[in-house]
């Protein structure tokens, strides 16, 4: 188990059909916390987290400190922890 961050550097080089499904698995996560109504302020390559079994599984971290509704995140301008360079574009525009 490791981060996605640190699966890349561990696995170098990654081919681009690999890259494309690691995406993918990625959008999908995002992808149901937003069906749910839902965005992480942190979306960055250090909060997805790889688990090796059977291919490649990733689940996102850093969910108790960055996670909140889209709708209080951008009426009561709340923000969380971050990293700025990473924010949901809903957290930095309450943030401005």
């Amino acid at each position: 188990n490791c981060t996605l961050e640190q699966y890349m550097q561990q696995n170098k080089p990654v081919s681009f059909e690999h890259k494309c499904k690691l995406v993918q698995s990625v959008c999908e996560i995002v992808m149901h916390m937003h069906e749910l109504g839902m965005t992480h302020g942190d979306l960055k390559p250090s909060n997805f987290l790889c688990k090796q079994w059977n291919g490649v599984q990733i689940k996102l971290g850093d969910i108790d400190t960055s996670l909140c509704r889209i709708t209080e995140c951008v009426a009561e301008h709340r923000i969380t922890r971050g990293t700025l360079a990473y924010m949901a574009p809903e957290r930095l525009h309450a943030r401005l």
